[in-house]
């Protein structure tokens, strides 16, 4: 027998090799990337705020294409909302006064998104889902390991690690060692963790032989870190914790109950806490030096020699910054309604805003809603609800259609980005890449994609 294969079909038995391994390669790429998503060491250039996620993120695109993903079948509905979102930024350039970097903003944009639904076409049959989740929630649970060490180390020792936290003045709180650990800023750790938190106690309570009591350790040593933070974002974080905690007991909805009580608590913390307040008032005296009296102005008397005083107030305050961001993105909008002044320009709103007194720095947006309003319009801000709305419509739907309430695929992105949308409100969320991939879990769970 001739076993000899013809010319057509070595070909294509060359080319299915080719693509297993752009398959593998895939794999390994984007497990290394989900690994050190919540890991800032830029690469590159810092204008461009490239890290190694993004460095993995793009070899995994170029191997993913090569190995064939966007020959599955598409999440037609949701892509084209998020498309809709990136389209409704571009009228924003014409009124953009750098047009380079609202350029570079709208490609960053769309690139997590490519990535988001590339990831998504990978991670759409549940053994695949599982084996990629894991190398998130490694990461996850190595954050909430650490958050805890660092703050714990900093309390007890009285050293704070400059590089994972900082030791800061509360408003209305007084003096706390919070902590940031490799993420950039406290608020982005506590929104990362209202993404990890969710997808950890899925996956322990999905994996491990005493779902429960795995979910409600892993949600309580979650809250604990992002309460290292000082960040108004664990109001979200508690609200996730809420939404994915387990419904099965009378405890458990005794549990969901306190976590409900507990954001409400937190709101109204972080409103108390962020208030302009008066952090402190310190006086000192000193005599005054003596000045010579010669050559003085008849009307200018000079202080006398013995008794004389120079009296000296220090007061420590700070401003209700958010509100003050949200009204300067209030006053720009005004000036643009429709399509904004530009992606990424209000930075230099703020910075005009500062030179003139009235704030004591330049600043993003602090608020996804106000930002878009600001920079992209109406017309951007009703992609960017249109995109949103899309995405909790397909979760409900998920909910709907899963086997049980209870079906932790759907239920544990859905409450990642439930807790992110609150903390909308105080933060810009759309440029966390953690994000994207939250949406990639969610979309995953409800696709059903099979390789050609």
């Amino acid at each position: 027998m001739d076993l000899t294969l013809s010319a057509p079909h070595a070909v294509r038995a060359g080319a299915v090799e080719t693509t297993a391994v752009w398959h593998r390669w895939s794999w390994r790429l984007i497990c290394a990337a989900l690994l050190l998503l919540p890991f800032r060491a830029t690469v590159g250039p810092a204008v461009l705020n490239l890290e190694w996620f993004d460095v993995l993120a793009c070899a995994f695109l170029v191997t993913a294409t090569a190995a064939g993903v966007w020959r599955t079948t598409a999440p037609q509905q949701v892509l084209g909302w998020v498309a809709v979102y990136v389209a409704a930024m571009l009228p924003s350039l014409l009124n953009t006064a750098h047009l380079g970097g609202s350029c570079a903003e709208l490609i960053k944009t769309a690139y997590v998104a490519c990535v988001a639904f590339a990831l998504a076409r990978w991670a759409s049959e549940p053994s695949a889902w599982k084996r990629l989740v894991r190398a998130f929630v490694i990461s996850v649970g190595a954050i909430i390991l650490f958050s805890l060490g660092v703050w714990v180390y900093a309390t007890l020792s009285g050293h704070v690690p400059a590089r994972f936290a900082l030791a800061e003045a509360i408003p209305n709180v007084g003096r706390m060692v919070r902590v940031k650990a490799t993420l950039q800023t406290f608020a982005m750790l506590a929104n990362y963790l209202t993404m990890g938190i969710p997808m950890l106690a899925a996956y322990a309570a999905a994996t491990s032989s005493r779902p429960r009591t795995m979910c409600w350790l892993i949600l309580i040593a979650g809250l604990l870190a992002a309460a290292t933070t000082g960040s108004n974002g664990l109001v979200g974080c508690c609200l996730a914790a809420a939404i994915v905690a387990p419904r099965t007991t009378r405890w458990d909805r005794i549990g969901r109950a306190a976590l409900v009580l507990l954001v409400v608590g937190v709101f109204l913390f972080a409103q108390v806490a962020s208030t302009a307040a008066i952090l402190g008032v310190r006086a000192s005296t000193r005599p005054m030096p003596l000045a010579t009296t010669s050559g003085l102005p008849p009307q200018v008397f000079p202080d006398p020699v013995d008794g004389g005083k120079q009296l000296t107030v220090q007061v420590s305050y700070v401003w209700a910054i958010y509100g003050l961001l949200h009204k300067l993105a209030w006053e720009t909008w005004r000036e643009h309604p429709w399509i904004g002044i530009g992606v990424g320009e209000f930075s230099s709103v703020s910075a005009r805003a500062a030179a003139m007194g009235r704030l004591n720095s330049a600043w993003d947006p602090h608020s996804t809603w106000f930002g878009a309003l600001a920079e992209t319009g109406l017309i951007g801000l009703l992609g960017l609800a249109a995109m949103w709305i899309a995405l909790l419509r397909r979760a409900a739907a998920g909910q709907r259609a899963g086997p049980t309430a209870g079906d932790w695929r759907v239920r544990a992105p859905l409450a990642g980005l439930v807790g992110l949308l609150v903390n909308s409100l105080h933060a810009d969320i759309m440029h966390f890449r953690f994000l994207w991939i939250g949406i990639a879990w969610l979309v995953a769970a409800r696709s059903r994609p099979t390789m050609e």
